[in-house]
């Protein structure tokens, strides 16, 4: 429940971030780069709030399917 609150929010900060850059360092490789990043991060933004894609929040725990600790 709380990265449905701060993934937006972390996502706009970033673009922010990197826009502040782009403003006083105007280079075209560092657009390139910051639109690549922000591209990745808003595709991760955009799979996570899919239904089932939410791949923060996993509710199979490796040591439920562990052999080794069944009783």
């Amino acid at each position: 429940m709380i990265n449905k609150i701060f993934a937006p929010f972390s996502l706009t900060l970033l673009a922010v971030f990197m826009a502040i850059i782009l403003i006083y360092v105007p280079r075209i490789e560092l657009i390139i780069i910051t639109v690549g990043c922000v591209a990745m991060a808003a595709y991760d933004f955009w799979r996570s709030f899919q239904p089932g894609g939410d791949a923060y929040e996993n509710t199979n725990n490796d040591a439920d399917n562990d052999p080794a600790t069944k009783q």
